[in-house]
Order: structure tokens, then C-alpha cells, then sequence
């Protein structure tokens, strides 16, 4: 009776490990970067609050377009009767 030996290929090759991958390290602002920048974050407030007041006025001003576009075509339409009535 022989008997053969059976080599593992994959144990005498080197292997290469997977290498987990880390978020960068995330630095927060120093003291001083924040009062560099205080008089900015302190208008940008009352600028977010001007622009929101701004978009609700043009939103107002879009309705009231409408509503006087819907207006306009009512009365060329009346007129058009007015129109044929009088033909």
C-alpha cells in the first residue's frame, strides 16, 4: 500500500491581511478659530432670517402674479363675449 502526501498550496504562500480602514481623525475648531469667526456666525443668523422673509414675500408676490394672470384671462374671455354678443 503507497501512500502520497498532499501538500496545502495555500499554506506555503504568503498571505496578505486585509487592513481595516479608519475615518480620518476629525480636528475641531480651536477658541480662537471660533472668535475669528463670531461676527460672521452672528450675521449669518439675521441673514438666514432676512432671506427666509424675502422668500415668503416672493412667494407672495408669485400668488398675487397668478392671481392676476387668472384675472386678466377671465376679463379677455368676458370681453370676448361682450363681443359676439354685440356682433
Amino acid at each position: 500500500m503507497t501512500t502520497t502526501s498532499v501538500q496545502n498550496a495555500n499554506l506555503t504562500e504568503p498571505t496578505t491581511a486585509v487592513q481595516p480602514t479608519y475615518p480620518p481623525i476629525v480636528e475641531f475648531p480651536s477658541n480662537n478659530y471660533i472668535l475669528q469667526h463670531e461676527s460672521i456666525i452672528r450675521e449669518f443668523i439675521p441673514a438666514k432670517t432676512k432671506m427666509a422673509q424675502l422668500a415668503n414675500k416672493l412667494r407672495t408676490l408669485e400668488e398675487s402674479s397668478e392671481a392676476y394672470k387668472q384675472c386678466h384671462a377671465l376679463v379677455i374671455i368676458e370681453h370676448k363675449k361682450c363681443e359676439e354678443i354685440s356682433a
